[in-house]
Formats: C-alpha cells, sequence, structure tokens
C-alpha cells in the first residue's frame, strides 16, 4: 500500500491536465472574441474607406463655380462602397441615395456638412463654418451611415439598443466620417499680376498697356495703381513670394502654380529679374540669364520665340564662347519693332498706361516688308473681339506662319535695305528651336489653348486693386487675361512692359490650367 501511494505521488502523467481544463475555456474564448471585435474593426475600416473615398470625390467638384455644393453631394453619394459584415452587408449608402442630405440633427443616417473654413488646430472641433454659397464652399465633411454590427459568440458588445426575443448577443454600431478639401491651383502663370484699370473699356482687343513696375523695396511708399504690375506669390511660398527665382518663372516654358481661389502678391519686384526672364522669351541674354544647370540658351525649357523681330542685334559672336548675348540697337532707318500705340509714345492716352489700339502700322511695313501689308493676307480678325485692322499679335504670327520674319538685306519702302534678322540668334539648344510650336492660322477660334504656347504671350492675372476691400495678401482674381510681349525691356533701368491685350481667357484654357489640389484634412 505504501509503494503504491509513493508510485502515485512520483507519477507525472497528466498533470497538465488541470491547466489545459482551465486556460481552454479562457483560450477558446479569446479567440471567438477576438472574432467579434474584428468584424467591428473591419467594419469601421471599411466605412473610413467609404468616407474618405467620398469626401474626395465631393471635394473635387468645389471649385467656386454656380452649383458646386449640390455636384459635390452627388458625387459623394455616387461612390461605391460596401461593408460585409454588418447586419445587413451591402452598400455603405441606402439604396437609391443620389445626393447626400445636409447634416441636421441625426448625423448616423449619414450626410454632409459644406465648410468654408476649418478651425486651425486639428484636435478643435468643427462648431462652425458651414456655408450654402458655392463660392465660399471650399470642405466637405461626410459622415457616413452608422452599421450595426451583431456578436456572434458573446453578449459583450455595447448594446444599440434593447436585445430582441432569442438575440444572445450585443451590437455594435461603427461609423466613420472624413473632411476633404480643394485648394485648386493655376498652373502655367508667370508671377506677375496686373491692376486693373479705372474705366473697365481700357483692356480689349489689340489695346497696348504700358504696365508700370514699382521696385522692390518701396518699403511705405508701395502702392497699387491702374496698370501696375505687382509680384504675384507661388502657391508654396507667399512669405517670400518666390523672390529668388522670379526671372526664372517668367522665363521659362512652365511658369509657375498659384492658388486660384486666394492669392497674394507685393507690389516690388525685382526689376533685373523681370527684365531678364521677359527678354530671354525673346532671345535677349542678360548676364543673370542662367540657373544651377548653366546658361538658360542652352536649355529646352528656355526656348524663346520663333519671331523675335525688336531692331535690335547681338553683341559681339552669339553663337561662338561664351557671349550671354546682349543686344544692341539698329539704325532707326534700317529696324523696326512692332509699334506701341501712339498716345502711350506720346503721354496722351486719356486712361494713362492703357491705349487705344491706334499706332503706327505704315513705318513697321515699309522698313520689315518693303511698303506692303500682304503678308497679312487671310490672317487677320483672328483674335475674337475686333474685325478691324490686323493687331500686332497677328503681324507677328503672320510672318511666322507665311515665313516672312526679317532678314538683314530686304528691300525697304522708299529705298535701302534691312539690318535685322528677326529669328532667334543667340539660343544654342537647336532641337528645341526647330520644334514648331504650333500651327496658328487653321480657322479654328484663336483664344485656345494655343495661346498659351505661344512664348510671346503671357497669361496675366488681373486684380482690382482700387477695391476698397482690396487685400493684396488675400485676394480672388478679378480676370485672367493674354498679353502678347510688343517690344523687350530695352534699358536696363526701365521699369515698363509694352504688353497688347489679347483678350480675356476662354473657359477652356482656364480648364487646361486649373490643377486640383484635393486631400484629406481630418478624419
Amino acid at each position: 500500500m505504501r509503494r503504491t501511494l509513493r508510485s502515485l505521488l512520483r507519477d507525472q502523467a497528466g498533470t497538465v491536465g488541470p491547466y489545459v481544463a482551465f486556460l481552454s475555456p479562457l483560450l477558446v474564448g479569446a479567440g471567438l472574441l477576438a472574432i467579434d471585435v474584428g468584424r467591428v474593426t473591419v467594419t469601421h475600416d471599411q466605412l473610413q474607406y467609404a468616407a474618405d473615398a467620398a469626401a474626395l470625390a465631393g471635394a473635387r467638384e468645389l471649385d467656386g463655380q454656380s452649383g458646386a455644393i449640390d455636384r459635390a453631394r452627388r458625387a459623394a453619394a455616387a461612390v461605391l462602397n460596401r461593408q460585409d459584415f454588418g447586419k445587413t452587408p451591402g452598400a455603405v449608402w441606402p439604396a437609391g441615395t443620389t445626393i447626400l442630405p445636409l447634416c441636421g440633427g441625426d448625423v448616423a443616417a449619414g450626410c454632409a456638412r459644406i465648410l468654408r473654413s476649418l478651425p486651425a488646430d486639428d484636435g478643435t472641433p468643427i462648431t462652425g463654418g458651414d456655408t450654402t454659397l458655392d463660392a465660399e464652399a471650399r470642405f466637405i465633411q461626410v459622415v457616413v451611415p452608422r452599421t450595426e454590427v451583431e456578436a456572434i459568440f458573446f453578449d459583450v458588445l455595447p448594446r444599440t439598443g434593447p436585445a430582441a426575443p432569442g438575440d444572445a448577443g450585443g451590437t455594435a454600431a461603427p461609423g466613420a466620417s472624413a473632411v476633404a478639401g480643394n485648394d485648386p491651383l493655376i498652373c502655367g502663370v508667370p508671377p506677375l499680376v496686373m491692376c486693373r484699370p479705372m474705366d473697365p473699356d481700357a483692356l480689349g482687343r489689340g489695346k497696348a498697356v504700358e504696365v508700370f513696375m514699382q521696385p522692390a523695396g518701396a518699403g511705405g511708399g508701395a502702392s497699387y495703381i491702374p496698370g501696375q504690375f505687382g509680384l504675384l506669390c507661388p502657391a508654396d511660398d507667399s512669405v517670400n513670394c518666390g523672390a529668388s527665382s522670379v526671372g526664372e518663372n517668367i522665363a521659362s516654358v512652365d511658369g509657375t502654380c498659384v492658388a486660384s481661389r486666394t492669392m497674394s502678391m507685393k507690389p516690388g519686384v525685382s526689376l533685373q529679374q523681370v527684365r531678364t526672364g521677359i527678354n530671354a522669351r525673346l532671345d535677349w541674354w542678360s548676364p543673370q540669364a542662367k540657373d544651377a544647370l548653366g546658361d538658360w540658351r542652352r536649355q529646352a525649357r528656355y526656348v524663346p520665340a520663333r519671331n523675335v523681330t525688336q531692331a535690335t542685334e547681338p553683341q559681339g559672336s552669339p553663337l561662338a564662347g561664351t557671349t550671354r548675348c546682349e543686344r544692341s540697337d539698329l539704325s532707326a532707318a534700317t529696324a523696326a519693332a512692332l509699334p506701341s500705340d501712339t498716345c502711350l509714345v506720346s503721354g496722351t492716352c486719356p486712361n494713362g498706361r492703357f491705349g487705344d489700339g491706334v499706332r503706327d502700322r505704315t513705318r513697321y511695313f515699309d522698313v520689315n516688308h518693303g511698303g506692303s501689308d500682304g503678308v497679312l493676307a487671310g490672317f487677320s480678325g483672328q483674335i475674337p473681339g475686333g474685325t478691324g485692322a490686323a493687331i500686332r499679335f497677328e503681324v507677328y504670327r503672320a510672318e511666322i506662319e507665311a515665313g516672312r520674319i526679317v532678314q538683314p538685306g530686304q528691300s525697304i519702302g522708299g529705298g535701302g535695305t534691312t539690318s535685322e534678322d528677326g529669328a532667334p540668334q543667340c539660343f544654342q539648344d537647336g532641337t528645341a528651336l526647330a520644334t514648331p510650336d504650333y500651327t496658328w492660322f487653321d480657322g479654328a477660334p484663336a483664344n485656345d489653348l494655343r495661346l498659351l504656347r505661344d512664348r510671346r504671350v503671357l497669361p496675366v492675372v488681373v486684380a482690382d486693386c482700387s477695391d476698397p476691400s482690396f487685400d493684396p495678401r488675400a485676394f480672388s482674381p478679378d480676370d485672367i487675361r493674354f498679353m502678347f510681349i510688343v517690344q523687350p525691356m530695352y534699358t536696363p533701368a526701365g521699369a515698363t512692359i509694352v504688353l497688347e491685350d489679347l483678350g480675356p481667357m476662354a473657359d477652356g484654357v482656364l480648364d487646361d490650367m486649373f490643377k486640383d489640389v484635393v486631400q484629406i484634412y481630418r478624419r
């Protein structure tokens, strides 16, 4: 007996049995609970993805145009998302939902809020900022309907209501929301903004503008007067206004991107940088015309216009050595640039720096075309807004299309020969220079996307600086107009640019320049 008891005490077989008996229910229960919790977590994630997608789709429609709010609500409702583990698996939105209702008292049913602004601190609840105005709408908050998820194994989930007879489990009702916004950019514009004239008729097809630029560092003397150019701040640099790259952004084919809703500007500009950028488009390369990759005149992104007639000639031997191609004036007897308006030259324009379109056409055709304007046959009236004589831009394009850009040795009306070569002489990327910009005169409306590809055309933002509420740190553009560069900035100390107004941009052009920047701001 004693031996049997001793043997039993020494026998270790089955010692884990009590542990297994105790832990097995716990482990099985934990696994089953994990399944229930996992179903809730997955459902919440699916709802969050749905809220994100709906908010992004809605925000893309918030462009400030008429009907933006309704379009945003419909776009959010049109996003197809589903959840798989709810009480009723299927689409997130109730059947038949074509437009999200605006949030009221019951947000659990799913809704949308349209907001003009968000609190600066992400931790601050959104208690205001709602708007019903399309022009103000910048953000959309989407709240997806709560979805009940039933517990399969344990009554451990918080109930959303009384248990039904025979219901052994609780239900959880996860939900989700997301806030998305759209801050669209306008890309491809030079970093310049012009103050609108007081007279609404001062701008128009073929009218010249002698734009004035106030030098940087004007300090307290800075002002905003009609016809003045200011520095338009890039979207990513509202503090320094991209001051270090003004010339590069004016000269390059890329331009810069600016916020389309709320722009900011500075009155003072670096005249040397502006002159360098403008003149590069006309094959005039100052010593400052270079970047980290070298001289601009050797880079395709700075290709000049194909017609740079301007009554100047390159200094030295432009195609050899390191000459950067500054230019000097040619004799007025043998060379002629496209003229400014007569009243701008004499200082007698009623609207100050805004001309009336009347200019000395005769001398230009005498010098560059032997006294004949036959080069214009079929090329006039391409720019909408008038049926009169060809404007300067049409003369310029006609010379390109007809292969009639002025060359040295041509006969001048009244005697003598020309001394200017109106084709680029200094730019050294032959491939870029030989690539046609486009065929212009093909019978299609001229005020379209092709204007963006002409190197002597600037899309210029126009601001109503005379409005009493005008704030240069935050303003909406009054207009965006195409401007033709009539002449280079001849003198280094000059503070004016002579441009010709081609009219406002067509809607299709603006659509091509817009770049949506849609993102999630909150969850």
